[in-house]
């Protein structure tokens, strides 16, 4: 199941200067799909090869900077996004919808491309 606000912790991490997509998650488990979620939704993207050692390997993506942008992510604290939505609600949820809308748009899609191949 994807949270919303984990999608946006990726996001959130890659915006930040030193790029730590890491940053707002107090686990890694569930990482890799969040961040799936967020490379298919075209807001991040990995880094081109080869990687510097001290070289984010997520970057935000021209979509994801406007994402950012538009819902005001910045102002997001640091720390656990897990916290978020208790103080800070008011960023998140729009923001959370966008990305449930986006996602659906996206499978709707996905799925009428495979019925016309059928």
């Amino acid at each position: 199941m994807t949270s919303w606000t984990h999608v946006l912790a990726v996001v959130v991490g890659a915006a930040r200067p030193d790029g730590d997509v890491y940053a707002h998650f107090g686990s890694l488990l569930g990482f890799d799909a969040h961040l799936a979620v967020a490379e298919e939704l075209g807001l991040v993207l990995p880094a081109p090869e080869p990687i510097a050692d001290d070289a984010p390997e997520i970057l935000l993506a021209d979509a994801g900077r406007a994402f950012v942008r538009q819902f005001q992510l910045t102002k997001l604290p640091a720390g656990r996004a897990n916290y978020w939505n208790l103080r800070h609600a008011s960023l998140t949820e729009p923001a959370s919808t966008e990305l449930a809308c986006r996602w659906e748009a996206l499978r709707a899609r996905h799925s009428s491309i495979q019925n016309g191949a059928s």
